[in-house]
């Protein structure tokens, strides 16, 4: 659904300025800015409780201390 989501807004975005668009598409990104830019999104995931409440899920849902923690191909390349 989130991906429906994101291909129509790409629609949207080309079919109102193409040429903004293209120029959006074409920015290049330093991996350092990328790596901080994830390592901030990060920390406020963590200051959210993020991480400690979906330990705790994965906990309540594992079978006598084994738990599997799977993360679909897709995400696991971000």
């Amino acid at each position: 659904m989130l991906a429906g989501i994101g291909i129509a807004g790409l629609a949207a975005a080309t079919a109102v300025s193409p040429t903004d668009a293209r120029a959006a598409a074409s920015q290049d990104w330093s991996p350092f800015v990328l790596v901080t830019g994830l390592l901030l999104i990060g920390l406020v995931a963590d200051d959210d409780g993020l991480f400690a409440a979906a330990g705790h899920q994965l906990a309540r849902m594992s079978n006598g201390g084994v738990c599997c923690f799977w993360v679909p191909p897709p995400l696991s390349l971000w």
